[in-house]
């Protein structure tokens, strides 16, 4: 659907059969308000996601209808008072949410120390010697080589059973 313009009617109608204009609101019957933007959807005041206008109103249990002009300068009243927060109660706000993150974080460094903590040393052991079995022989005479070490080694094949 191409974008509309402010005040253009959408090819949508309220339950009185009023026709619902861009950047006009509306409320169902739960009393959730949206504002209608240019795509024809209806964005929740407040949070959420933007649903197709067409949902909303093809959905009878919600009933939409056109918000008035006194409900609307009361909306626009109240949103303008939430966002007149003084940078104080901005800034405790993200302090908030950071300190909640910091303890995530230190939580999980915790909890991550905890696991470290639990490998034991035959763990670690049984793991060196997985590593020397994967690494070629030549390679690891040349590293005891490079270490300093003067080498004469004889390879026999056993079988293990």
């Amino acid at each position: 659907m191409k974008k509309l313009k402010t005040g253009e009617e959408t090819p949508y109608k309220d339950r009185d059969g009023k026709a619902i204009k861009v950047h006009s609101y509306v409320a169902d019957s739960t009393g959730a308000r949206y504002y209608i933007n240019t795509a024809c959807q209806a964005v929740p005041v407040g949070e959420g996601a933007a649903v197709p206008l067409e949902e909303l109103v093809n959905d009878k249990e919600l009933g939409v209808r056109l918000l008035t002009a006194a409900e609307v300068g009361k909306l626009e009243s109240e949103r303008t008072a939430t966002s007149r927060e003084t940078p104080a109660a901005k800034q405790a706000v993200i302090d908030k949410k950071n300190d909640e993150a910091a303890a995530r974080h230190t939580k999980d460094v915790a909890e991550g120390k905890a696991a470290e903590e639990e490998i034991s040393k035959e763990d670690v052991e049984k793991e060196l010697h997985m590593l020397m079995q994967m690494i070629p022989d030549e390679l690891l005479a040349n590293e005891l080589k490079r270490r300093g070490y003067i080498l004469q080694a004889v390879k026999i094949n056993i079988k293990r059973i």
